[in-house]
């Protein structure tokens, strides 16, 4: 167990909080999965230097260490004095870090500004504004993707010093979210872009659809600010995620998500939208128990993606040392995720023992619990 003292920053694609030493511009990285990490996000958005206390949790391949921060540990502290020329080259930093190969769908609102430090400009010139211009904005019927270099002129006082970043302007157009999930690569990250409205949220991140399908943004910083019935623009990367740490050569699951710790726009066209995924599949629990766990079968499966109304007994049952709740059939059973929100399971409490018909979403297929269903608490 440490205390540490640090700005409070984002880490990139590492993650959504880090310490930033503002002297050297060290960073130490806390892990995504850490409980508890609501308490810095205003502490993040503010920029506020603080101590608090970590516990060390792994060394990551990528080469850096992976802190676990204890709930409640934070303390607002007075930060450093810190020259014009460091604060200046943390500026460059977090600008290589943050858009270093950024994927540009359409636009791009470039920082003019570095929150941590008063007065500090940032300007920007595009090496080919033929493709993407100075503004951040790609060039109307681009056919490839093209690699754009842009330079960043950082000014402070009297300090003034330049970067240059490369970006990728995404000759993409908007998908819609069926396309999105189609497009995604097995073993790569995938640029993508789509619109859809905000159907439910679970204690990692929310779901956004449109009248082809469904897909999972994970957001455990919860850095995107929206609510049930949002209608949203969405730029990012999405991929397979197989569990932590896991490749598909051993993977423990299959979740076709976006990822909104990184390279991640998200723009709120209207509110109060209605769910646009009205017709629910009708699936039943022997169908869903009998699925082998392989990538195949999650990607070809015609109800991934989509709300399904499944018709079961509710049970509460142990499996190994956790016991979840689930729909059952005879000897069959389906889960339904314990990643759904607490009120969302509150909900099913006094339904247990009976034979009810919900509507779920499934999160994803797990090697050892098969499909897993997400419940929002409405139907």
């Amino acid at each position: 167990v440490y205390k540490v003292e640090g700005t409070v920053v984002a880490n990139g694609a590492r993650s959504n909080y880090a310490l930033e030493n503002p002297l050297t511009g060290d960073i130490l990285t806390i892990y995504n999965s850490s409980v508890g990490l609501t308490e810095l996000l205003a502490h993040r958005n503010a920029g506020d230097y603080v101590e608090l206390l970590v516990i060390v949790h792994d060394h990551h391949s990528g080469g850096y260490w992976r802190t676990n921060y204890v709930p409640g540990s934070v303390v607002v502290k007075e930060a450093p004095q810190v020259s014009d020329e460091t604060k200046v080259a943390n500026a460059i930093t977090k600008l290589v870090a943050d858009f270093t190969n950024y994927n540009v769908f359409g636009s791009i609102a470039l920082p003019a500004t570095d929150a941590r430090y008063e007065g500090l400009t940032i300007t920007w010139t595009s090496g080919t504004p033929t493709i993407l211009s100075d503004a951040g904005e790609v060039v109307e019927g681009l056919e490839v993707d093209t690699n754009v270099t842009m330079t960043a002129e950082i000014t402070l006082n009297d300090v003034i010093e330049t970067v240059e970043i490369v970006f990728v302007a995404k000759a993409a157009e908007v998908a819609t979210i069926a396309e999105t999930l189609a497009s995604i690569d097995a073993a790569a990250d995938t640029a993508v872009w789509f619109e859809g409205v905000v159907l439910g949220f679970d204690k990692s991140g929310f779901y956004v659809g449109d009248e082809t399908a469904a897909i999972y943004v994970r957001d455990t910083a919860k850095v995107a600010n929206v609510v049930v019935g949002d209608e949203v623009s969405i730029k990012g990367i999405a991929r397979i995620f197989y569990g932590t740490g896991n490749t598909a050569a051993d993977a423990r699951q299959f979740t076709y998500e976006v990822d909104a710790s990184a390279n991640f726009e998200i723009a709120k066209l209207d509110s109060d939208v209605e769910n646009p995924m009205t017709d629910p599949m009708v699936k039943t629990v022997e169908e869903l128990a009998t699925t082998p766990f392989d990538i195949a079968n999650a990607t070809s499966a015609a109800f991934y993606g989509q709300f399904i109304e499944v018709t079961g007994k509710l049970e509460n049952i142990q499996v190994g040392s956790f016991t979840n709740t689930y729909l059952t059939s005879g000897d069959k059973k389906v889960m339904i995720n314990y990643n759904s929100t607490n009120e969302a399971l509150a909900l099913l409490t006094p339904l247990l023992g009976e034979e009810v018909t919900l509507i779920l979403l499934p999160a994803d297929l797990h090697f050892t619990d098969g499909w897993r269903l997400t419940f929002f608490g409405r139907d």
